[in-house]
């Protein structure tokens, strides 16, 4: 019989930091829950933004251009705060648009 212990070496998980968004803890749970889902099969382990602020992207840009800019620039220097690499998500609207 082979030796395959290297096959039951752990993998290291990769670390990343991940923003949720406002849509992910509401209409779009299930998208979230695929996203975590998947994550875990890909050995990739998610921390969620400490104290993140929603992106203003359905309000912002219509009512004050440099707040539409700032919430997001928030979010990232949060992000480039923690030291790992960022998941972005694709915006479901955006799957079916083409």
């Amino acid at each position: 019989m082979r030796n395959h212990s290297f096959l039951l070496k752990e993998k290291k998980m990769k670390e990343v930091s991940y923003y949720p968004g406002c849509s992910l803890h509401g209409t779009a749970k299930e998208y979230g829950e695929s996203i975590q889902g998947v994550s875990g099969l890909l050995d990739i382990r998610l921390h969620e933004l400490e104290n993140w602020t929603c992106c203003g992207a359905s309000s912002a840009h219509c009512t004050d251009e440099v707040l539409a800019l700032a919430l997001p620039a928030r979010n990232l220097a949060i992000a480039e705060r923690s030291g790992r690499d960022l998941l972005v998500r694709v915006l479901p609207a955006t799957i079916g648009s083409r």
